[in-house]
């Protein structure tokens, strides 16, 4: 092998890592991107949770003073005070 031969391996050589370490970032900026995506999307989605338990944990509420004026009538009407 002569020197140029040589030289010619070696600058391939370090040519193919450059691509491949190119190739390994572009790879992991895209991974990164979808998890990002992913985790905005779980987000949202834990938000609209959260509201949607407000929500029904306000109807609850709202239910329960429902339920206690309904059980005073019916213990004033059982009781015979109307």
């Amino acid at each position: 092998m002569t020197v140029i031969s040589v030289l010619i391996v070696v600058h391939l050589s370090c040519c193919e890592r450059w691509w491949q370490e190119e190739m390994d970032i572009k790879v992991l900026q895209f991974q990164n991107r979808k998890l990002s995506e992913r985790i905005e999307q779980r987000r949202r989605a834990e938000e609209d949770l959260r509201k949607r338990i407000e929500q029904l944990e306000q109807r609850q509420t709202t239910d329960d003073d429902v339920l206690c004026i309904v059980n005073r009538y019916w213990n004033q009407a059982s009781l015979g005070r109307f």
